[in-house]
């Protein structure tokens, strides 16, 4: 018989800090965590749990209220506050996402309606390398400066008396009906169906947020397509750095590698300053397309192939 673990020495990532402290019904709820991170996760969540991120505004794919951080990244006290008393009156509890305000947070807690904090922890590396990806961050910059930014959070945490839902992202991912009750039971959500739909729209790779996270996109095209070779060339916008390539084969990985082959005519078409762009895939025989098969290349980093969509393998 399988030996039984304690419900109480199960590691589920999630602990609610200060929980001795009263639940009012009127409260702002406030998403804390580095860029990158998965704030716009969790803000998804509470959406579709019924807390409302956008302030009654445009929608967005990452879930914030974009007057609102304006005002007071402006620091524009007067403003702030009108948009946060126009959020009371519309409803006893909304929230709030944004990665940067762990650097204002203490200058405007004063002005929120009895806030509490749900701030979310990610590996450094997972970081990182989504910086690397959205805006081509160094990645080993980019993870010093997300334990700066986890150290000015944990100071910040270690002197709030606030309640505070506290999570581990990989935690979360690995078992999202957990956390999504976790998360539900914090903000007071009961319905099952809102419980449902939270969970549901849990995605590590939502294309919308991926789409509009980059700071730059990708250009290229396959030129040949045979039995045995896929070649072409592929490149970041704006940018010399060469990029990496992968190759799908009815939708599973083949392999990749760096785009920095000659390509003149490419350089002679002014789609790249040096030519040094071009990507060459050789299939070995037992490997070779057969009719049908669906091909794609694509950058590292995007999600869509670099013609737009799959290319069919037709025999001639």
């Amino acid at each position: 018989m399988p030996e039984i673990v304690p419900l109480s020495l199960i590691n589920t990532g999630v602990q609610v800090l200060n929980a001795e402290q009263p639940c009012p019904a009127q409260r702002t709820l406030v998403v804390l965590g580095v860029a990158r991170s998965g704030t716009t996760m969790v803000a998804g969540a509470l959406q579709q749990l019924g807390i409302e991120m956008f302030g009654g505004g445009k929608r967005n794919p990452v879930f914030e209220d974009v007057p609102l951080a304006e005002a007071l990244e402006a620091r524009d006290v007067s403003r702030a506050r009108l948009l946060i008393a126009q959020r009371d009156q519309h409803a006893e509890v909304w929230g709030w996402k944004r990665p940067s305000a762990l650097t204002y947070i203490r200058r405007f807690e004063k002005y929120l309606r009895n806030p509490e904090y749900v701030v979310v922890f990610r590996d450094l590396m997972a970081i990182a390398n989504r910086n690397q990806i959205s805006v081509r961050a160094d990645l080993l910059d980019n993870m010093a400066e997300a334990l700066v930014q986890y150290r000015s959070l944990l100071d910040f945490l270690a002197h709030s008396r606030r309640r505070t839902l506290v999570f581990s992202y990989e935690k979360a991912m690995l078992d999202k009906p957990r956390f999504v009750a976790a998360l539900a039971d914090f903000v007071g959500v009961a319905d099952p169906q809102r419980r449902e739909q939270a969970q549901q729209f849990i995605c590590e790779n939502s294309e919308a947020y991926l789409s509009t996270s980059k700071t730059w996109h990708s250009q290229g095209e396959v030129l040949i397509f045979e039995r045995d070779r896929v070649s072409g060339w592929a490149a970041a916008s704006g940018s010399v750095q060469p990029v990496s390539v992968e190759l799908l084969i009815n939708d599973k990985l083949y392999g990749s590698m760096v785009a920095d082959l000659p390509r003149v005519q490419v350089r002679d078409r002014g789609l790249h300053p040096t030519g040094a762009c071009g990507f060459n895939f050789r299939l070995p025989q037992m490997r070779q397309l057969k009719n049908g098969d669906r091909v794609s290349v694509r950058v590292v980093g995007e999600l869509r192939p670099l013609s737009g969509k799959a290319l069919i393998f037709k025999e001639t």
